[in-house]
C-alpha cells in the first residue's frame, strides 16, 4: 500500500482543492455554503440543509454539490454521494471540471470501483494541463495503478511526477515508493 505521508497528502488535497474553483453567483448562496463548511464536521445534517439552500439560490454551484457528496460519503450514503459528485461535474464550467472529475475518481477509488475511478482520473488529467493540482491527479492515478497491481504503469506515472517541479518531501516519498514497487515485481 502507499505510504502514510503520501496518503495523508492525498486526503488533504482531495478535500482542500475543492474550494478553489468558480465562486457562487449569489453572495447569499456563498454565505450558506460557508456556514455549512464551518459546521459540517459537528453537524452534518444541518450542513446539508444549508447546502440545499445554497443550491436553491444558485443551482449551478458545483462546490455545494461537492460538499454534499463529501458529507454523504462520510455518512456511508454512497448512492447520494455519487449523485452529488456527478452533479458537481454536470454544473461546473468545462474549464474547471477536472477538479470535480478528480474528486469523483477519488470517491470511486476509495470504494474500489476501479474502472470508474480510472475513467475519471483520465478525464481529469486530460482537462488539467494548466491546473496547479495536476500533479496530485497524477499521484492519485499512480496509486490506483499500484492498487490494481499494474506496477509498470504505476512506475511510469510516478516517473512522470518526478520529472515535475515538486516538493523535496514528496519527491523522497515517491522515490521510496518506486523502490518498493520494483522490489515487488522482481
Amino acid at each position: 500500500m502507499i505510504s502514510k505521508v503520501i496518503q495523508s497528502v492525498l486526503i488533504v488535497l482531495s478535500w482542500g482543492i475543492i474550494v478553489c474553483c468558480s465562486p457562487a453567483k449569489s453572495e447569499e448562496a456563498l454565505s450558506e455554503y460557508n456556514k455549512a463548511k464551518k459546521i459540517t464536521e459537528n453537524n452534518p445534517d444541518t450542513a446539508l440543509k444549508l447546502l440545499d439552500k445554497a443550491i436553491e439560490l444558485d443551482p449551478i454551484f458545483p462546490q455545494a454539490f461537492q460538499q454534499k457528496a463529501l458529507i454523504y460519503e462520510k455518512q456511508n450514503r454512497t448512492d447520494l454521494a455519487e449523485i452529488n459528485y456527478t452533479k458537481a461535474i454536470e454544473v461546473s464550467p468545462t474549464d474547471k471540471s477536472s477538479i470535480y472529475y478528480h474528486s469523483r475518481a477519488r470517491y470511486y477509488h476509495r470504494n474500489k470501483k476501479y474502472d470508474k475511478a480510472e475513467r475519471d482520473y483520465k478525464i481529469a488529467l486530460e482537462n488539467s494541463s494548466f491546473d496547479p493540482n495536476r500533479i496530485y491527479y497524477l499521484l492519485n492515478y499512480a496509486t490506483l495503478l499500484e492498487d490494481t497491481e499494474r506496477y509498470m504503469e504505476a512506475i511510469n506515472k510516478y516517473a512522470e511526477i518526478l520529472d515535475s517541479d515538486i516538493e523535496p518531501s514528496l519527491r523522497s516519498q515517491i522515490q521510496s515508493r518506486l523502490v518498493e514497487i520494483k522490489q515487488k515485481i522482481k
